[in-house]
């Protein structure tokens, strides 16, 4: 799966576990490096290893009413961003 994740250019990819109200959320982050993202896209979701890992984590997954139709994910706005460097 992590194979699969870098040959579609995602870099940098972490998942962060909190709680909110007494229900645990899972927030990720990645850094896509392509040029199209719909095309690298299906190919994560078109990867046999990916489709397993994803049946086995699907009964953890919450929908909220936050996302996209058809999208796998609820999609956050970033509001601040800066990069410290010396």
């Amino acid at each position: 799966m992590l194979e699969r994740l870098h040959k579609s250019n995602i870099r940098n990819f972490s998942i962060f576990v909190g709680e909110l109200q007494d229900k645990r959320y899972l927030f990720s982050y990645f850094e896509y490096v392509g040029s199209d993202f719909e095309t690298d896209s299906q190919a994560i979701a078109d990867d046999p290893e990916t489709r397993r890992w994803w049946k086995e984590t699907e009964p953890c997954q919450i929908t909220l009413a936050s996302r996209r139709p058809g999208a796998q994910w609820s999609d956050m706005e970033m509001v601040f961003f800066a990069e410290l460097t010396d």
